[in-house]
């Protein structure tokens, strides 16, 4: 029970309730700007591992969505730096074309 008066509690309750729907439309607009809209998110409560064990559960997507998330996230990681790898040369040029990057011997100038 709140200690607060009703109509104060009522509109805390509110304001959680407009937070948790703000912060799925941020997640579904973010997973629809990288072309997954294929992906259910799963908003609900779940024990979040990383947390710790006494405060673990939040309003966040589900864990088999975030799972699939940050296997997404690393493939789309992992195909970016192969293609800039193609992008800078062998020979470790910059973008610019000046050998200014480190390239694959590592030279620092």
């Amino acid at each position: 029970m709140s200690k607060q008066p009703a109509g104060e509690a009522e509109a805390g309750y509110a304001g959680i309730l407009e937070l948790r729907r703000l912060h799925g439309e941020l997640d579904r607009a973010v997973r629809d700007a990288y072309g997954w809209q294929d992906l259910d998110l799963g908003h609900d409560f779940y024990a979040v591992e990383t947390l710790p064990e006494e405060d673990r559960i939040r309003y966040t997507i589900s864990p088999a969505a975030r799972k699939e998330v940050l296997r997404r996230l690393l493939a789309l990681n992992r195909e970016r730096r192969g293609g800039s790898r193609d992008r800078a040369g062998e020979e470790g040029e910059g973008e610019n074309g000046e050998g200014g990057g480190r390239g694959r011997q590592g030279r620092l100038l």
